[in-house]
Order: structure tokens, then sequence, then C-alpha cells
């Protein structure tokens, strides 16, 4: 770790023995776009794979598989509405036992986000 930081981002810069310097932020930001775009031309290539399979099923099969896969998806969102509802409760016992002003205006504005969270789920299932 050197004492200077990077002109770009501000963030420190490093150097390896015998190596040129290199900033952290940058280059981490660097991987992870290079990692989004390979997972993307992955996952892009995958659906390929399994729409051409699936499209190749027995239409009988087929609405089985769309079943099961609605019925997952459902589950999913009920389980995500119940940990998002836990985490409200959460707040709002934190609210209670709380005599701080920020703290509370941060735990009211986290309950809105949820509670909107909730709603908008809502709205797309429906």
């Amino acid at each position: 770790m050197l004492n200077s930081t990077c002109e770009k981002c501000e963030c420190i810069l490093m150097q390896k023995k015998n190596e040129p310097y290199y900033c952290v932020g940058c280059q981490d930001s660097e991987i992870r776009s290079f990692d989004n775009e390979i997972n993307l031309t992955l996952i892009s290539k995958e659906n390929q794979i399994v729409s051409e399979n699936f499209n190749n099923l027995p239409s009988n099969f087929q609405k089985k598989v769309e079943n099961k896969v609605n019925h997952q998806i459902a589950q999913n969102e009920n389980e995500t509405v119940n940990i998002i509802k836990d985490k409200i409760n959460w707040a709002t016992q934190e609210l209670k036992n709380s005599n701080i002003l920020r703290y509370d205006l941060e735990l009211l504005d986290y309950i809105k986000k949820c509670s909107e969270t909730i709603s908008a789920m809502n709205n797309c299932i429906n």
C-alpha cells in the first residue's frame, strides 16, 4: 500500500514488489465489469440451449415443467415477501426502543421502502 491515491477515483494505490502501481478501485471495477460480461454471455447461451431443448419435449411434459416452475416462482415470491415483513417487524421493534431522532428517521424510511417493495411485488404478481 502506498501513500498516494488514484487521480481518477481517489482510491489508494497499491504496488506489488517490482511491479507497477495499480488502483484497487479502478481494477476491481474493471474485473467486476469483465465478470459481468462473461456471466451475461454464459446465461444467454444457457437460456438458448434450455429453450431449444424445452421446445423439443412433448407438450404434456412441457405443461408439467411450466406448472412446476410457476409453483416455484410463487413460493419464492411468498418467501421473499415474508422475509421483507420480518424486516419490517424488526425495524418496528427497533423504532419502539429508540430515542435517537436520526435513527428513527432512518428506520421509518427503511419501513417505507420495505412496504413499497412488497406493494410493487404484489402489483407484479397480480
